[in-house]
């Protein structure tokens, strides 16, 4: 295993070469409450966007194409998803309705973009866009303009996030050569580091109150689910399994969080109350890596994507995201290949 700093170049290498090689995942096949879960599904050869019913389970496939998308994120409303997709040839964020339609290139092509994320009145998408060799933080109109960078650093930020009342934005960054979760006002400028440790701390999520912040840290061993208040005091540790847990993301009524385990010998997603016993209910089960859950509200605004008949099994094995890899090999764990 190389050393924690050579695993982190290999992590900005990896960003920057491979934006768009992010893991599957698989339709929810257990579970209770309202919304809808946005992943990638790997069904045909090639992973693809699907949105599934959290009360249900039922899925259904958005945007089909022969390129590779990744990264989901549901609007405030829960009508439209932004995702990233090299579907025209370059790294890019699209845009389209729940539904399927209203298919929309939102970046053309000169600056690699992926990790997207709408601000909360739904006017803004904040990503993490790839320069010159090095990741920084954009944010622009939910069409594509008035593209801004807000983060200048020499070394890499990505995995941002809008605060609920839309002040500010958490993203990680590895500028202490470390991934570390920080905080900046939306507009840019100076940036908080808010975990100080010498553990892999990345995956920032806000409860929908703004409270706390959901991440995932390797500080007690193995990746765990953690929670901090806003400012990064008060750190407590969710999960404490042995295996592998990260990519927490909040149900809209702050009440629970989904996030990818490999606890049961293969990477699936997992649903968690906020009260104790904090118990974890697997949610996918399958023989395929389920992860990448993006959780937001069913919306009554936009026509019903579950009127078609459902889609069948067949979900394929993932290809491993930058951050995955990285924490895996520090911990001597084999990648995820395709």
């Amino acid at each position: 295993m190389r050393t924690r700093r050579g695993a982190l170049g290999a992590l900005v290498l990896s960003i920057v070469g491979g934006a768009l090689a992010a893991p599957a995942a698989a339709v929810p096949t257990a579970g209770s409450g309202d919304g809808r879960i946005a992943f990638v599904a790997d069904r045909d050869g090639n992973p693809e966007l699907f949105v599934a019913d959290v009360a249900s389970g039922r899925s259904v496939p958005l945007a089909h194409d022969p390129g590779r998308d990744a990264s989901p994120a549901f609007s405030p409303d829960g009508s439209r998803v932004v995702f990233a997709s090299n579907r025209a040839g370059t790294d890019d964020l699209w845009l389209v309705n729940v539904d399927g339609t209203g298919l929309t290139r939102l970046t053309p092509g000169d600056l690699p973009s992926i990790d997207p994320s709408f601000s909360p009145d739904g006017t803004r998408i904040v990503f993490a866009g790839l320069r010159a060799g090095n990741s920084d933080i954009y944010v622009m109109d939910v069409d594509g303009r008035n593209r801004q960078r807000l983060t200048t650093h020499p070394s890499t930020d990505y995995k941002p996030t809008f605060s609920p009342d839309g002040t500010r934005i958490a993203f990680t960054s590895l500028r202490n050569d470390n991934a570390d979760v920080y905080v900046m006002d939306a507009a840019g400028g100076p940036a908080t580091r808010l975990t100080k440790t010498l553990a892999f701390d990345t995956e920032a999520a806000f409860s929908p109150d703004g409270r706390t912040i959901a991440y995932t840290s390797t500080i007690g061993g193995s990746p765990d689910i953690w929670l901090m208040d806003v400012d990064g005091r008060n750190p407590r540790q969710l999960t404490s399994d042995a295996a592998f847990d990260a990519a927490p993301a909040f149900s809209p009524d702050g009440t629970r969080i989904v996030f990818d385990s490999d606890r049961d010998g293969d990477e699936e997603l997992y649903l968690m109350a906020l009260t104790p016993p904090f118990t974890a209910v697997r949610l996918t089960n399958n023989d395929r890596g389920d992860t990448q859950a993006a959780w937001g509200p069913g919306s009554t605004g936009a026509p019903d994507p579950f009127s078609a008949p459902a889609p069948g099994p067949g979900i394929q094995a993932p290809c491993g995201d930058p951050a995955t890899t990285l924490v895996r090999e520090l911990f001597g764990q084999p990648p995820i290949v395709c």
